[in-house]
């Protein structure tokens, strides 16, 4: 109840790890250098469909090539863009591997909770949800 309270009901947004969908994969790629061009959304894909990602959690290796590239050689946004501080070579392929969130946004402002038990030992008395659902958010890059 506090959590839900705490985003504003179907208002706010927040970060859900999902347990079974949350790595971008080995060497995920996510561009092409072309010698200009310094910023590149992360992406992850799932067989031919590509979705970008939003929510890094964390970044084990970025590559140009075949070059791992330090820490201090790019940023990442908190919308998942890769910022490099010299635009990667014409040509080269741009890869990372990490851990994503996805930005949600509950679907109702008002959530059946019951009280099932009261157990003053416990803290207070004990709540439930049978039916609480949520919506992934999709931000232009």
């Amino acid at each position: 109840m506090g959590f839900i309270n705490s985003v504003g009901g179907k208002y706010g947004v927040f970060q859900y790890q999902d347990p079974q969908d949350s790595t971008s994969g080995l060497n995920q790629s996510f561009g092409t250098g072309d010698s200009t061009t310094t910023a590149f959304q992360l992406v992850r894909s799932r067989g031919n469909f590509v979705e970008p990602v939003f929510a890094v959690d964390s970044i084990g290796s970025i590559l140009v090539g075949s070059t791992v590239m330090g820490g201090g050689t790019y940023t990442v946004s908190n919308k998942g863009v890769v910022t490099f501080n010299t635009p990667p070579p014409n040509g080269q392929a741009l890869q990372w591997n990490g851990t994503f969130n996805w930005f949600c946004r509950f679907d109702n402002d008002s959530i059946p909770f019951e009280q099932f038990t009261i157990s003053p030992s416990q803290g207070g008395p004990l709540w439930g949800c049978k039916d609480v659902s949520f919506t992934s958010i999709k931000f232009g890059s």
